[in-house]
C-alpha cells in the first residue's frame, strides 16, 4: 500500500503568533473569555426530561388524485426557469 507525500508547506509562509493584544489594528476589539462551568467529580449534572415525538400523517388518502406535472413544469416561468438549469448543467459537464 502507498501513502501519499506528505504536503510541503510553502517556504515562503511565515506563520505568527503573538501574545500582545492587537489593539492598535482596524476592527479589532479585545473580548474577556468566559469561564465554563465547572461540576466537582462525582457529580454529573441530572440529563434533561426526553422530548414527547409527534408524529405527523404523512400518508394520503386513498383514491387521491396526484398532479401529473411535477411543480417545476407548471406554468411558463417555472417551465423556463427548469430548462434553463438543466441547460447550464448539461453546459457545465461539457464544457
Amino acid at each position: 500500500m502507498r501513502l501519499a507525500p506528505a504536503r510541503a508547506s510553502n517556504r515562503l509562509e511565515m506563520t505568527s503568533m503573538s501574545t500582545g493584544q492587537a489593539e492598535s489594528e482596524p476592527g479589532t476589539e479585545v473580548v474577556p473569555a468566559v469561564p465554563a462551568e465547572v461540576v466537582p467529580a462525582g457529580q454529573a449534572p441530572a440529563p434533561p426530561a426526553p422530548a414527547r415525538a409527534v408524529y405527523a400523517d404523512i400518508t394520503r388518502a386513498p383514491g387521491e388524485r396526484l398532479p401529473i406535472l411535477p411543480p417545476s413544469l407548471r406554468g411558463r416561468e417555472n417551465m423556463r426557469a427548469a430548462l434553463a438549469l438543466a441547460a447550464g448543467q448539461a453546459w457545465h459537464r461539457t464544457w
